[in-house]
């Protein structure tokens, strides 16, 4: 939500350079998201502010530690607290609109190695640890759609510790589960209409592309478009999955496809 990931890496800074009032270095943090609770859950009882406060009590108590001296293992076991706390406010929001909704928590899916900031993924694990939990979703609600929800762009090694995969993180969290579960189609939505043939960063002119082959966009990667990093389309690839890209600004937009 909004700039998150920068305000946590905000705070491990903070933390590495001794800045300790830890209430200080936090408020910010957690009167955002207060706000955010606020504005969806006028109800101070609502489950949804127990659960985030448990979040918030667990990275008070890493932070109350002292630094490993391991700055991208610590960078892993903060940031990710991003993920799960804006997925729990979205699973209490999903639930209080009387959708069916599952949250799980996806450092129990996608096992890595200890390559801190920039895992790599046990694909063997991973699958065997997503099926399984999917099929039992399923099993469980016997005729019942349901929206399964997660985080992106974390993980968790053989140990339990929390590994983040990297730029792009989530488009590539994605992509292993659209790989794993054989997905007839991966979406990602972002603030633009589509592919563009420029950055509208720094081009006023820019035209959408209908559909490139998945070539193409390892090309357009490599000479640096940052749409959809290559990590991202390699899964997808390897399965002829088609990827869409399409725009939450204007979600009724067909938006631009991959094949």
């Amino acid at each position: 939500m909004g700039k998150t990931t920068n305000a946590l890496e905000q705070i491990l800074s903070d933390w590495y350079e001794g800045k300790l009032n830890l209430d200080c270095i936090l408020n910010p943090f957690i009167s955002y998201h207060d706000s955010i609770l606020s504005g969806l859950f006028p109800d101070r009882n609502a489950n949804a502010y127990s659960r985030v406060e448990t979040w918030f009590s667990q990275m008070e108590a890493y932070l109350e530690g002292i630094p490993s001296g391991n700055y991208d293992y610590d960078y892993d076991q903060v940031v990710s607290i991003g993920e799960l706390i804006s997925t729990t406010i979205v699973d209490e929001y999903l639930r209080s609109a009387g959708l069916p909704v599952t949250w799980i928590d996806v450092r129990g899916l996608i096992s890595t190695d200890d390559s801190w900031r920039e895992a790599k993924v046990d694909w063997k694990t991973s699958e065997e640890q997503i099926m399984n939990s999917i099929r039992s979703t399923i099993q469980n609600n016997p005729g019942t759609p349901s929206i399964i929800l997660t985080q992106g762009f974390l993980g968790s090694t053989s140990e339990g510790d929390t590994t983040t995969l990297g730029r792009e993180g989530s488009d590539y969290s994605a992509a292993i589960f659209s790989y794993i579960l054989d997905a007839e189609e991966m979406v990602i939505w972002k603030d633009v209409p589509g592919l563009l043939n420029a950055d509208p960063k720094y081009f006023s002119r820019t035209e959408k592309l209908a559909a490139i082959s998945y070539r193409e966009a390892i090309e357009l990667a490599y000479y640096g478009a940052t749409i959809i990093h290559p990590k991202t389309i390699k899964p997808l690839h390897n399965k002829d999955i088609p990827l869409v890209i399409k725009s939450f600004v204007d979600p009724g937009s067909e938006g631009s496809g991959y094949t």
